[in-house]
């Protein structure tokens, strides 16, 4: 009941995605990504995921007592040339199994759109940050 409760409550601050190339795709031309990544499917269907994260994450932390607050998970993950994700690793250290929970729901997101350059599809590195009130 109270986790239902909270994700009635849920509400999300902001989302913040951009894309860096990774130093160690080396390319003789353009080092400058110019199309970032894309989630299958585009917006809304990575609004749904992210929405997937969040309840998730947020069931996590109730089951260990997260005091009521405001909460921020950030992820930082790597797309490949393919569009294949890996690298999942938490940035933020909130505790209560926050970032456990978070990393294990992204990593089963599928293939991305990978970002482009003037040479072509390059890897990047993304960071996800993820916001969400406990009431």
């Amino acid at each position: 009941m109270k986790a239902t409760a909270l994700a009635l409550l849920l509400s999300i601050v902001s989302l913040a995605s951009f894309a860096t190339e990774n130093p160690a795709d080396k390319s003789p031309k353009s080092k400058a990504v110019t199309v970032a990544a894309v989630y299958p499917g585009g917006a809304g269907a990575f609004n749904t995921f992210v929405t997937a994260v969040l309840s998730k994450t947020m069931r996590a932390g109730v089951s260990r007592q997260l005091p009521a607050g405001s909460y921020s998970v950030t992820l930082s993950f790597d797309i490949d040339a393919r569009g294949n994700v890996s690298r999942v690793k938490a940035v933020s250290q909130n505790g209560f199994g926050l970032e456990e929970a978070a990393v294990a729901q992204f990593s089963t997101t599928g293939r991305w759109t990978p970002a482009r350059n003037a040479a072509g599809a390059v890897k990047t590195t993304q960071t996800q940050t993820f916001r969400f009130d406990v009431f």
